[in-house]
């Protein structure tokens, strides 16, 4: 349970500051030194003489205005299992429009989040190299897909569009895995 905080406080941490740029634009990328199947990226994309879609015109494709529309209810529900809460859209005037779908306070502890656009990738950026989680890549999922166990998210990019699925609930990750894949590959087919 710490770990799902730790995780909520960054990202929420990295929204806000994101939210609060005021060009929107990333000035550098990270720097990835590491070896291709460590950052748990497809060599397939990952070409070091391809040209680079995670740099501006990333940061300004938003996917989506409404992220709720990425991830519907009834989809989040089926998702984590138990009934939720309407999602309540935030961030839409920022690059990192999220949608999320509460439990109820009767409990159990569950939250299906969908980020999307600029911080959706950067929300990616600092699990991947600020935290330095593993990224597990999925074949047929947009462009590329990467499964974080660490923080029970799924981030898929489509184009120049990033999404990110994300989970908090108190049970085993691959309990999840199946249906973070079913829910991400509804959500890029309505991008």
């Amino acid at each position: 349970m710490a770990r799902n905080n730790l995780a909520t406080v960054v990202l929420v941490t990295c929204l806000c500051v994101a939210g609060c740029g005021s060009s929107g634009t990333v000035t550098s990328t990270p720097s990835d030194s590491r070896p291709t199947a460590s950052a748990g990226r497809d060599p397939a994309t990952s070409d070091p003489g391809a040209a680079d879609t995670s740099g501006s015109a990333a940061e300004s494709a938003p996917v989506a205005k409404d992220p709720c529309a990425l991830v519907t209810k009834a989809e989040a529900q089926k998702l984590i299992g138990t009934g939720l809460q309407d999602g309540v859209v935030a961030g839409q005037e920022t690059d990192a429009p999220s949608c999320t779908y509460t439990g109820p306070t009767t409990g159990p502890t569950a939250q299906v989040e969908v980020h999307t656009g600029p911080g959706a990738k950067k929300y990616y950026d600092l699990q991947r190299d600020g935290l330095s989680h593993q990224m597990q890549a999925e074949a047929g999922i947009g462009d590329g897909a990467w499964i974080d166990k660490d923080d029970m998210s799924i981030f898929v990019r489509k184009g120049d569009a990033w999404f990110v699925i994300h989970l908090v609930v108190l049970d085993d990750v691959e309990k999840f895995i199946p249906g973070l894949r079913t829910a991400a590959k509804a959500a890029v087919a309505r991008i």
